[in-house]
């Protein structure tokens, strides 16, 4: 038993220093202390560490978690906070109970590394976690010896990778049932080249890009759709419209004292351009506006994250070349 305690607390430390997995040095240098722990107490010998110690160390392992991967990062954090779990539980463990949850635990845990990377040297190095955790589960649960539950898995697993290959080769293609998910994109925003033939494309989705919040005051007395501006595309190549290269140069503009300012809550987008009227600028910290009034952003939002800002119009005094087209974004009243 003492070569399974050892093995599993390895495997704990394999998973938090993968490349693929990036907790933060905080939590690396927690689960290490934890691992030297668990291994001196297997040395000397002793029992389980006492629960109300454990609660103490897993309210400071919390907070250092969150510190050091970050409130933002929620898969990250998620995974780290079942690795501290699992280590807690191994320190705590004493009877053969305690270890079969543990060993089930390890089902749930060590898969998750897929959430970060399917290269094929993850692949294996989770295959073999899993062996391992299985033999040990099986030599705990049945009471046999490591060797006959070495062997009985070595069997099962490479029968299953036989059968999963005559599978693949005989059976036809199927749409997957169930894949692992992958990173969700925005419905909505910008293309940084416009092809003057599939212009059309623009206006089939009725997909939110963005809403404008006026005041009384701002609120444009049109009966017509709003011209709004975003990208300006000043190349033309023989095929498609490409973007100015001035397009994120920032620059320094007054605005007009004689217009109040609106809103913009933009949708989540890839791309760091934003919608304005006219020509405009913002008051906002994450966004600037270049030479052609019109704004992008500087920070990098997360995934499926909006933006809202504000927006100040200035009189227009450049004189641009002729051929520019501003991009019209893809929207509908809200």
């Amino acid at each position: 038993m003492i070569t399974n305690h050892f093995v599993i607390t390895l495997s704990y430390l394999l998973l938090t220093f993968l490349p693929t997995m990036s907790f933060g040095t905080p939590f690396s240098i927690l689960m290490l202390l934890l691992a030297l722990w668990h291994v001196v107490l297997v040395i000397k010998n002793k029992p389980g560490v006492k629960n109300a110690l454990l609660n103490l160390i897993a309210i400071v392992g919390m907070l250092i978690t969150g510190f050091s991967v970050g409130a933002k990062n929620t898969v990250e954090l998620f995974v780290a906070l079942m690795l501290l779990a699992c280590q807690l539980k191994v320190l705590q463990a004493t009877t053969s109970r305690q270890w079969q949850q543990i060993y089930v635990l390890n089902f749930f845990t060590i898969p998750s590394v897929f959430l970060f990377s399917q290269s094929l040297y993850v692949a294996l190095i989770v295959l073999i976690l899993l062996g391992i955790n299985l033999t040990f589960m099986l030599q705990v649960q049945h009471r046999v010896s490591l060797a006959f539950a070495g062997k009985f898995t070595l069997s099962k697993v490479l029968l299953s990778m036989s059968l999963s290959i005559l599978l693949l080769i005989f059976m036809p293609k199927l749409p997957a049932f169930w894949q692992m998910p992958g990173p969700t994109l925005a419905k909505t925003g910008l293309t940084e080249d416009v092809d003057p033939f599939n212009i059309v494309e623009l206006v089939k989705s009725d997909e939110l890009a963005f809403r404008a919040l006026f005041n009384d005051e701002t609120q444009p007395q049109v009966n017509t759709p709003l011209y709004w501006r975003a990208i300006i595309h000043d190349r033309f190549d023989g095929t498609q419209w490409r973007m100015s290269n001035l397009q994120n140069v920032a620059s320094n503009l007054t605005p007009n004292s004689l217009q109040s300012p609106y809103k913009i809550i933009a949708e989540a987008s890839n791309l760091p351009w934003l919608y304005a009227l006219d020509f405009a600028m913002s008051p906002t910290k994450s966004v600037n506006y270049n030479y052609f009034g019109t704004l992008y952003r500087t920070i990098r939002l997360p995934q499926l994250s909006n933006i809202r800002y504000s927006l100040l119009t200035y009189a227009n005094k450049h004189n641009y070349p002729a051929g520019n087209i501003d991009y019209i974004p893809r929207c509908r009243n809200s």
